[in-house]
């Protein structure tokens, strides 16, 4: 009996030496003494929040997570539930029923009142049913992944982790914890003892030193954390799925070599892959010209053909806004897919105004400074030669998202979105603005602020000059015309001009009869609820902010004379509100606007 209780005791004295001596050793290596057995109630939490800080929830909610080894599903349930962020849980042990468990017991007396009550009330996280998906599976057996790769204490899918971002440029986080002997790489190899824990995160941060970064987590145990943020933001295959998400969303794209059939990434590009400045110029009419921006601003014009046979071609210049709808006309480019529904440059042609179709052309150092686009459209880029980088913050956001550009890319530019872009090489780009229904709400704010902006700016003399307050309106709306290029009333008939061609048969308008409805302008059907709360503003604010249209409903009235503020105008605007509206009650195209969103962005 003595000998039983000698020998338990000298077991636990071996024990508790063991310890201390780990212990000490972490306290050497500069890791918290706490033993990662011992579960910290933080940790979760604690990655979550440096998840947000690192890379956005912008950027998180676009991309999503997949959460490999993710247990019972503490970190997606925290990522979904509470910030909105689809994730797909990657664990042969998980289930839904174990996550929303964890999420009901363990972690919600964690969370703010704001996350906790719908779900007490529930029983159960709407979020998480919809923006979680569970794939019990071991990490090797996934096909093409996307998204953002996290593994808090993923064990043996640690290193499976970084080989597969770095081998797909994607960015990914993970918190090491133990060293398992299944490699023989992880053996020290004078001794041959299995690799310490700091040894096993230099032996991962080692293999890309200049893409792996490393950081510490505020909670005790193994809270190193190893990470990489690639330097494409959204890469893509399904370029039409993908583009009208970005609409929706209104997050940045990067979609990878999608203009390689171009005739101009064919022929206006050298044999080495560079701009081919002599190329395009023997495409182009000798009396070509464009507007020259110099570093510091200032705009000059200057023949294309001269600006292209500069040998001293220095940072300094910048061919930008160069229009270029004669590119699109012979051929040498086109509109990349997901992009085709563009309601303002389809009007434009119509009343044959000036368009946004752009060329920009600049040598490696150029570029431009930070701006919005105008009219808070879109915006598209497309490279035919060279490399841009790209610096993106969201509307009233500080988090800056960069996109590396390479030729044949296309980025696409949100509406509102702060920018600015380097040319790393000599870069040849093509260029458009332009919105759908997806923006459309974003454009009528814009231009009810710039509106603002010009009544403030006329005053109250001009007012006093106006024979009479519908040449007062006429005359606000003519200056907002001329300041932002379109005016409240333009956006009115661009709307009518593409419900018109919509849904009208083609005996109903004489002006549209020759149209035939494309795949592309019924796809945009489920947004017309945001038609219908712009236009419903419209005719509610009709008093105060009266428009103005031609007799056919095309365009504001630009004349200065009575015909264009007359009551016959205003009631051509009126008329074309009215019928939009009945348009979109009338008609059955609409369907679910709430289930179409669901489908579309999840």
């Amino acid at each position: 009996m003595e000998s039983n209780e000698s020998r338990e005791a000298a077991k636990a004295a071996r024990k508790a030496r063991r310890k201390l001596a780990k212990q000490k050793r972490q306290e050497l290596e500069g890791v918290k003494t706490r033993g990662h057995g011992a579960r910290s109630e933080r940790r979760g939490s604690v990655f979550v929040r440096w998840l947000l800080e690192t890379y956005g929830i912008d950027r998180l909610r676009v991309e999503g997570v997949v959460d490999v080894a993710g247990g019972r599903g503490e970190i997606s349930a925290r990522l979904a539930h509470c910030h909105q962020i689809p994730c797909v849980l990657m664990d042969p042990r998980a289930t839904m029923e174990s996550m929303e468990d964890t999420l009901i017991r363990r972690v919600a007396r964690h969370l703010p009142q704001k996350f906790r009550q719908d779900l007490e009330r529930a029983g159960y996280s709407e979020r998480l049913r919809r923006l979680v998906r569970v794939q019990a599976t071991e990490f090797q057996d996934v096909g093409n992944i996307n998204s953002i790769l996290i593994g808090m204490h993923a064990d043996g899918a640690t290193e499976a982790i970084v080989d597969y971002a770095l081998a797909h440029n994607l960015s990914f986080a993970i918190v090491p914890c133990c060293v398992f002997a299944k490699n023989k790489n992880l053996f020290e190899p004078d001794t041959k003892k299995l690799l310490s824990y700091e040894s096993f995160c230099d032996y991962l941060q080692n293999k890309a030193p200049d893409t792996i970064r490393r950081s510490v987590l505020d909670f005790d145990g193994r809270n190193i954390v190893l990470y990489a943020v690639s330097t494409s933001y959204r890469l893509c295959d399904n370029h039409i799925t993908m583009a009208r998400r970005a609409m929706l969303k209104n997050q940045p794209l990067l979609m990878r070599n999608v203009v390689s059939d171009w005739y101009a990434c064919k022929h206006w590009v050298s044999k080495t892959g560079d701009f081919d400045r002599q190329a395009l110029t023997a495409c182009l009419d000798q009396d070509e010209s464009a507007p020259q921006l110099s570093q510091d601003g200032d705009r000059s014009s200057i023949l294309v053909i001269d600006y292209l046979a500069d040998k001293n071609w220095p940072p300094s210049t910048y061919l930008k806004d160069w229009h270029v709808p004669h590119f699109y006309r012979n051929g040498w480019c086109t509109t990349p897919k997901g992009f085709e529904s563009d309601w303002l440059g389809t009007w434009l042609h119509f009343v044959g105004y000036e368009d946004f179709d752009f060329c920009y052309i600049g040598p490696k150092g150029s570029r431009t400074s930070e701006h919005a686009d105008v009219l808070s459209t879109y915006s598209w880029s497309a490279n035919i030669a060279g490399r841009k980088h790209w610096w993106l913050q969201p509307p009233n956001g500080t988090t800056h998202i960069f996109i590396d550009q390479g030729p044949r890319d296309v980025v696409f530019v949100p509406s509102d979105w702060i920018h600015s872009v380097s040319n790393i090489e000599d870069t040849c780009s093509i260029n458009r603005n332009w919105f759908n229904a997806c923006a459309i709400r974003r454009v009528y704010a814009h231009l009810l602020d710039r509106r603002k902006e010009v009544l403030l700016a006329l005053g109250d003399d001009c007012r006093s000059r106006a024979r009479s307050q519908q040449e007062w309106l006429w005359t606000v709306e003519n200056v907002l015309r001329l300041d932002a290029r379109l005016s409240i009333s333009d956006l009115l008939a661009i709307i009518y001009h593409h419900l018109v061609r919509l849904f009208s048969s083609s005996s109903s308008s004489l002006l549209f009869s020759d149209h035939i409805k494309t795949k592309d302008e019924e796809d945009d059907s489920f947004l017309l609820p945001e038609l219908s709360a712009v236009l419903a503003d419209l005719e509610r604010c009709f008093d105060e902010h009266t428009l103005f249209l031609d007799s056919d409903l095309t365009r504001f009235p630009t004349d200065d004379n009575p015909d264009s503020w007359s009551k016959n105008a205003q009631v051509n605007a009126l008329t074309a509100i009215r019928t939009c509206r009945n348009y979109l009650k009338d008609s059955d195209h609409i369907p679910s606007y709430r289930e179409h969103l669901r489908l579309i962005l999840y």
